[in-house]
């Protein structure tokens, strides 16, 4: 097997959606010092592959699809194989989470309408009807799971740079977000799908882009007057620099790994960075 055919598998396979989720809680955990079990990262990595491996194994239609969803269409028996693990070992991490479970499930119940409508059957077809803001509808998932959750789970006190901090996440995975629907407007549009970044004009969905980025970088100096250091702002900055910067070729390109490798791996960049960093210095005290 090529190389990149195993870097699809990684990807593709959805294990590397499920890795960077639990960095992003790790984010969280890091700067907050919440000290979250094992438990709920071991529930976040499992709910993410059973999520995904859901929401990619109902697709239907590959006739002028994207890499991504080729790969899917000739990979659906290992989707459903992830998806049956992941939904046990689900189940069993919230058994131990139960103190939690109007948070959990209240946000389980919103991701699970996510994937539904593409089921066939009229409960689910009727909300392919409704008008569904996609982008911010999966910007808030993502900032829910990864940085609200985890402050409920630890039971910390809500103060104002929590907040901010929150919003931050916000405002960088909706900018990511919104890459993903730019390249999708085609489509989207085809399937009569009625979400913002689909109908407006593409200068002002640029513009969108740019005033989010903008309300990233201000969070971030915000944040600054708190507990947060210059070194972990300049880290927590670095996702918002690097889609600045290739905000061209973002928008340019159609690879699947450019997509769900680069831009999926800019939301959990500085995660990745804090964890690298505890890391090497418990490498090095144990020396």
């Amino acid at each position: 097997m090529k190389f990149r055919e195993i870097i699809e598998y990684f990807v593709y396979s959805n294990l590397f959606i499920a890795f960077a989720a639990i960095l992003m809680v790790f984010q969280t955990d890091f700067l907050f010092e919440l000290r979250l079990t094992s438990y709920f990262y071991s529930f976040i990595f499992s709910a993410s592959i059973m999520s995904y491996s859901f929401h990619w194994y109902l697709l239907s239609d590959v006739e002028n699809s994207f890499e991504r969803q080729i790969w899917t269409h000739e990979n659906k028996k290992l989707l459903l194989s992830f998806f049956i693990i992941g939904t046990i070992a689900t189940i069993y991490f919230f058994t131990q989470l139960l103190d939690y479970w109007f948070w959990i499930v209240s946000i389980a119940i919103i991701t699970f309408l996510y994937s539904a409508v593409k089921l066939p059957y009229k409960p689910f077809i009727y909300l392919q009807k409704i008008a569904i803001e996609k982008t911010l509808y999966l910007s808030i998932v993502w900032t829910y799971i990864t940085a609200v959750l985890p402050f409920i789970i630890s039971s910390a006190a809500w103060q104002t740079n929590n907040i901010v901090f929150i919003l931050n996440r916000f405002f960088l995975i909706y900018a990511v977000c919104i890459l993903f629907d730019i390249r999708d407007r085609e489509p989207d549009q085809k399937a009569q799908i009625k979400n913002s970044i689909t109908i407006l004009n593409i200068n002002l969905v640029h513009n969108i882009f740019i005033a989010s980025l903008i309300l990233f970088f201000m969070s971030l100096i915000y944040l600054h007057q708190f507990n947060l250091s210059f070194f972990q702002l300049l880290i927590l900055s670095l996702p918002g620099i690097l889609l600045w910067v290739s905000f061209k070729k973002s928008i340019m390109t159609k690879s699947g790994l450019w997509y769900y490798l680069y831009l999926d791996g800019l939301m959990m960049l500085s995660g990745f960075i804090f964890y690298l960093i505890v890391f090497l210095n418990s490498v090095a005290n144990y020396f």
